[in-house]
């Protein structure tokens, strides 16, 4: 009887079965060029070549963060050295 009961791997140097990744459970995407479905990490489309853009320049709330952020600081700056 093996020590590990069925999952037990007589070569190390081979994955087990249930350690492949067949790529089949990530989530896709539709290109926005080409409009072919890639994974949701891709970069660069592999149909047409397109980078795809990634999702925090895509998101217009952080813009408004950071500019609101920026005009904080500056009125801040401003303040500390007139008084």
């Amino acid at each position: 009887m093996a020590p590990f009961g069925d999952e037990y791997d007589d070569d190390d140097d081979l994955p087990l079965e249930h350690d492949l990744d067949d790529g089949g459970d990530l989530p896709e995407v539709a290109c926005p060029s080409c409009g072919q479905m890639v994974t949701e990490d891709t970069q660069k489309c592999p149909y047409c070549g397109d980078w795809i853009t990634p999702r925090l320049s895509s998101s217009p709330g952080w813009r408004r963060w950071v500019f609101l952020a920026g005009i904080l600081l500056m009125l801040y700056a401003v303040l500390r050295w007139t008084f």
